[in-house]
């Protein structure tokens, strides 16, 4: 169960995440799509899912994640703002109203049915759809290096990461921090990690998953993914999460031993010898090396 002042603060985000899907509404209806306005609605629908999911608030999570693959598709160029469906979005939007009201004890259960099914068939257009154009532009935050934590790796993570190379996988190193006024941080984790299980698995996290989940963590903390995705679009992502305002992305390069040799996959030859030029995580520089725990 949650306390009366974790609603409240749900409640204080969910009217904020209301008014950016009312205002962005307005000028898909009055001045048509455009990147920017796609990402403010995608990600707002995107975090109403998550917490309310976590709430326990379960028909508002499933209308939001319905509105959240709409526009999911309409920023990825493969659906386009058809006839009706801006009047569909502000009925999604009261009935989402609505859900809130029921909520506080101000209004009577609601019915989503019919709102999810007009919402269906805009999106099984776009799934039919062939073609289209690119995609929307990237969120406007900037990424960022910090002083860095060093992993360290236990024998059979070290494994993991071999076995994740020969697949044609990549180790990444991630640092995540979260604005420091976040009230309800374990919300933050969970959206953090839903996201991340959208580009492959997770193995290690520092402060542990469990600690994270419970919102047991400062503003920072650090995980390892293994995933056939590229390092901008882990970061694309990560960065449409709510109070996410930094995001490094990095690949983890074993040292040689680690790496058992040329034939262990992605082995770092001279780990400290840095490129002119080479670009990481907006520094020049090697990417971080893991630490082989002692007495492993």
């Amino acid at each position: 169960m949650f306390s009366d002042a974790e609603i409240s603060v749900f409640l204080d985000e969910l009217e904020e995440k209301i008014q950016i899907l009312n205002d962005n509404f307005l000028l898909l209806e009055k001045e048509g799509s455009s990147p920017q306005v796609l990402q403010e609605i995608f990600r707002a629908a995107h975090t109403v899912k998550g917490s309310s999911a976590i709430m326990g608030y379960d028909r508002m999570s499933r209308l939001t994640h319905e509105m959240e693959n709409l526009f999911d598709q309409l920023r990825q160029g493969r659906l386009g703002v058809g006839e009706g469906m801006v009047d569909v979005l502000f009925e999604a939007l009261d009935t989402l109203r609505a859900l809130r009201d029921e909520i506080t004890g101000q209004g009577n259960p609601v019915d989503i049915e019919p709102v999810i099914q007009k919402l269906g068939r805009f999106l099984a257009g776009g799934e039919r759809r062939k073609g289209g154009g690119g995609s929307a532009s990237g969120p406007t935050k900037e990424t960022g290096s910090a002083d860095r934590r060093i992993l360290e790796l236990t024998e059979v993570e070290e494994e993991v990461i071999r076995e994740a190379y020969i697949r044609g996988h990549q180790a990444y190193w991630i640092r995540v921090v979260v604005d420091s006024q976040c009230q309800m941080k374990s919300v933050r984790a969970f959206l953090i990690f839903e996201t991340l299980y959208q580009c492959g698995e997770i193995i290690k996290a520092e402060p542990p998953a469990e600690k994270l989940q419970e919102g047991e963590y400062d503003t920072t903390f650090e995980l390892i993914l293994l995933s056939p995705e590229d390092a901008g679009r882990i970061r694309h992502l990560l960065l449409t999460v709510s109070e996410v305002v930094t995001v490094d992305v990095e690949p983890v390069i074993l040292s040689e031993e680690q790496a058992g040799g040329p034939a262990g996959g992605a082995v770092d030859q001279e780990p400290d010898k840095k490129e002119a030029g080479e670009e990481v995580g907006g520094e020049t520089g090697a990417a971080p090396q893991v630490k082989e725990k002692e007495g492993v």
